[in-house]
């Protein structure tokens, strides 16, 4: 009988992650407004809150040692309903899939974003708004849960977004068309999947202090940074 050792088990998740979950990383992201400095479009897509397997918790914040604050979701400013928020990439890329883990702040579950418009963009330049964005369709996102063990929701982008299908784009834009109730509009976090994807290494590393405790399980971002993998 072939007995898996924790080396061989390692080479299989990284050889599958290789191979199936080509995830596109932004070089750049903003929104259109946030409650406070530290809840901004970067926390969705750097990997903050995440714990286990893609699990995600239900705080919008972390207490630092120093007495600061560490944003887990973003949050737009109180009123903000048709809030945006916007991703850029440094080359061409062309999203066949987005994996979004929505609001879940366990107080305030209504802040989650319900129906979105969705913009693209081809052209480059910062701040990210001030490009043409040109309308590509509208999509929906599930409710948070407000569990601490959050798993994320999946939207086909041929099936859910034809109007992105094929397209080739230098930045990717949600724009809030309702929430589940609130006056204000978040989001956790979200990935974006494509054939030109890398393995995005600014996730979290699980030997950071300054960031809560990952339990019990790395995730496949988690294995690739301890393994230096490019």
């Amino acid at each position: 009988m072939l007995k898996i050792t924790g080396t061989m088990m390692l080479v299989l998740m990284l050889t599958t992650l290789t191979a199936s979950a080509a995830w596109l990383a932004p070089t750049e992201s903003d929104q259109s407004t946030t409650d406070e400095a530290y809840l901004t479009a970067e926390t969705t897509i750097n990997g903050n809150g995440l714990r286990y397997v893609d699990n995600h918790n239900n705080n919008m914040t972390h207490d630092l040692p120093d007495t600061s604050v560490m944003g887990m979701m973003w949050l737009s400013e109180n009123g903000d309903t048709d809030a945006s928020i916007a991703y850029g990439f440094d080359t061409m890329v062309t999203i066949e899939g987005l994996t979004t883990w929505n609001f879940n702040d366990k107080s305030q579950l209504s802040a989650g974003i319900q129906e979105f418009l969705i913009l693209y963009t081809t052209d480059t330049g910062s701040p990210l708004a001030s490009r043409t964005w040109i309308e590509a369709g509208t999509g929906a996102m599930a409710r948070g849960t407000g569990s601490n063990y959050y798993l994320p929701n999946t939207i086909d982008v041929a099936t859910q977004l034809p109007g992105l299908e094929g397209v080739e784009l230098t930045g990717i834009m949600l724009k809030v068309i309702s929430s589940y109730g609130s006056n204000q509009v978040g989001l956790s976090e979200i990935r974006f999947e494509g054939t030109d994807g890398v393995i995005d290494l600014g996730y979290r590393d699980p030997h950071r202090r300054d960031l809560p405790p990952v339990k019990d399980i790395p995730t496949p971002i988690q294995y690739a940074q301890l393994c230096r993998v490019n």
